[in-house]
């Protein structure tokens, strides 16, 4: 094994190993400390420091007060930093796994993608031990930037986790955020998208499972702060054993801003008469000249849907693992890689076994 694979490989748990193998551009923050080899790629930066002053303007003057998880987290977290410059478009998508095994982390990512600039962002949280793990992510993507965002929280059952992601979105510039929440731990999970100018468009889907006598909180919101932008909230959730998950997801358009799109769905599977889903829509409109919808589907899985698929062979419980899988494929679209959707379908079955 190449001695750079094998620091990686010292860095995280053996699960996550063959990954190592098969992703390009890998990197490891782990203790304040980042291990791998960044990109050789002009334009893009990669950097490591502890003075939160150096971070872009207006993500401190907007996000500092986001929530008490992120105020703690700017009083001591190490940040990694990526900067891509203007009119820079990262060819091949860039992987970060951010690795805990304290009893407290704090962990810090702050992007900037300058006008015009393009980045796809693989990230992956984990940790294999009982903690409390606080992670903020700011990013800031200007004029005209695309920045495709795909995260996996995988975090031990004894931790308690909270994790903030920020997004400051300019004109005509796109943020497409995709999550997925594995973990088996107490988990508080805020997502905020700010739309500032014309154009500035903005997804986020989550998928959250949750199992055993879990506690997750999803809350998501898309600030409409400008005319003619968009935004899109899609939940995905499926509740087993005596697990408790809750979708809180709000669009909100504020005065003047006419032409503006806030669509939000939300869809949750209760695979236990215990489990408890609950999906919270909210939408706060103060224009007339925009269009805005909400929707909420929970429910348990379709009976007749289970009777065709067993009548084709199949048992109860490899019916029911084939209709999780399909209600939870548009995450797995997301990830254009095979040995990443495998790792996630590992997931997954250890997450609805029943």
């Amino acid at each position: 094994m190449p001695s750079l694979e094998r620091e990686l490989a010292n860095a995280l748990p053996k699960s996550l190993h063959t990954l190592l193998g098969s992703l390009k551009d890998v990197l490891v923050f782990k203790n304040g400390e980042l291990l791998g080899k960044h990109p050789e790629t002009s334009g893009l930066t990669i950097t490591v420091d502890s003075d939160v002053t150096l971070d872009d303007k207006a993500l401190i003057n907007n996000f500092d007060k986001t929530n008490t998880f992120t105020e703690e987290n700017l009083k001591g977290a190490q940040t990694l930093r990526i900067h891509v410059a203007k009119g820079v478009k990262i060819k091949d998508p860039l992987h970060l796994f951010f690795s805990q095994n304290r009893a407290s982390t704090l962990d810090r990512l702050t992007v900037i993608l300058e006008e015009g600039a393009e980045l796809s962002l693989f990230e992956y949280l984990e940790n294999t031990t009982p903690s409390a793990v606080n992670y903020l992510s700011n990013t800031r993507v200007k004029k005209g930037a695309n920045l495709t965002y795909t995260a996996v929280a995988n975090n031990h059952a004894d931790s308690a986790t909270g994790i903030t992601r920020n997004a400051w979105v300019d004109g005509l510039a796109d943020a497409t955020y995709t999550l997925a929440e594995f973990g088996d731990g107490k988990t508080a999970h805020d997502t905020t998208l700010e739309l500032k100018a014309p154009g500035a468009r903005g997804t986020v889907s989550i998928v959250a499972l949750t199992n055993n006598k879990q506690e997750v909180v999803v809350k998501t919101l898309i600030d409409h702060q400008a005319r003619n932008t968009e935004g899109h909230i899609n939940h995905l959730g499926v509740a087993s054993d005596e697990s408790f998950l809750i979708f809180e997801g709000t669009g909100k358009i504020g005065k003047g801003f006419k032409g503006s799109i806030a669509r939000q769905n939300n869809n949750g599977l209760l695979m236990s008469p215990n489990a408890r889903l609950d999906a919270n829509p909210f939408l706060l409109i103060d224009e007339f000249d925009v269009e805005a919808s909400h929707g909420a589907a929970i429910g348990q899985i379709d009976e007749d849907q289970l009777y065709y698929l067993m009548s084709r062979g199949l048992t109860r419980k490899s019916a029911e693992e084939l209709i999780i899988h399909g209600f939870l494929a548009p995450f797995q679209k997301a990830l254009d890689d095979e040995t990443l959707n495998e790792h996630l379908r590992t997931l997954l079955e250890k997450k609805t076994q029943r």
